[in-house]
């Protein structure tokens, strides 16, 4: 039987692995607009690399956030 305590930290040890994924995911989406922005001049694929940093930059924080948290656990 799992505690409560163990079912969280499975939870979102799931939850991170789901965000370094999103991580990935997001880093190939947004190739093609940088592509698109830098070789084009195609301003609006520069708003959605910038979005898409965005959201990379938050999606990071939270990973980094957890990893600290997890070394310092130890």
């Amino acid at each position: 039987m799992e505690t409560a305590a163990g079912s969280f930290h499975t939870t979102k040890k799931n939850n991170i692995m789901e965000n370094f994924q999103k991580v990935k995911e997001l880093v190939a989406s947004i190739e093609s607009d940088a592509e698109k922005f830098y070789n084009r001049a195609n301003n609006a694929a520069g708003t959605r690399l910038r979005k898409g940093l965005q959201e990379l930059k938050v999606l990071a924080t939270e990973i980094r956030k957890d990893v600290t948290e997890r070394k310092n656990s130890k």
